[in-house]
């Protein structure tokens, strides 16, 4: 899904588990704001077989999950998938591959081929992240204000009153 949105290779993957053993950082626009996707290293059962850079890329991946807003468990059509956790979200790519699989409910299948599911995928984030969005729709739409002087200027229009002078 991170190759599918951002519209390039990000990274190099391959089809055995725990091919990305860097933190892969995108930076996606989503609905007005910005959201930060981390590819990790994948999950392993027998994370003691595995070498010692493998086990690096894995170490940083729980780290990374564990600061993380919302994690996406990623697994690949036709594959068991894990039961979601707090704050995660269960994602089936390469719906393009096996289009038959059987996915449950929960899960949002996409394709980074065919584009299948990205835009649900996108909704499921902002609903997981800025749930106000659902009962406030176009919360996320306009500019957001994030500098103090910024916040003044808008307290000062609120108040009809001009903005209080600041430092160049």
């Amino acid at each position: 899904p991170v190759h599918a949105r951002a519209g390039h290779a990000r990274s190099c993957g391959a089809a055995e588990p725990v091919t990305t053993r860097d933190l892969v950082v995108t930076r996606l626009g989503l609905l007005g704001g910005c959201v930060d996707l981390v590819d990790t290293a994948g999950e392993r059962c027998d994370v003691g077989a595995a070498s010692p850079t493998e086990r690096a890329g894995i170490a940083r991946a729980a780290e990374a999950a564990g600061a993380a807003d919302l994690v996406l468990r990623i697994v690949p059509a036709g594959s068991p998938p894990p039961e979601p956790g707090p704050r995660e979200l269960l994602v089936v790519t390469k719906a393009d591959l096996v289009p038959d699989a059987a996915s449950p409910a929960v899960a949002t299948v996409t394709s980074a081929v065919t584009g299948q599911g990205i835009a649900a995928l996108e909704a499921r984030i902002v609903a997981a992240l800025v749930p106000e969005e659902a009962t406030t729709p176009g919360l996320l739409g306009g500019p957001v204000p994030f500098t103090p002087r910024q916040r003044e200027h808008l307290r000062a229009l609120a108040a009809d009153r001009p903005p209080a002078a600041s430092k160049p």
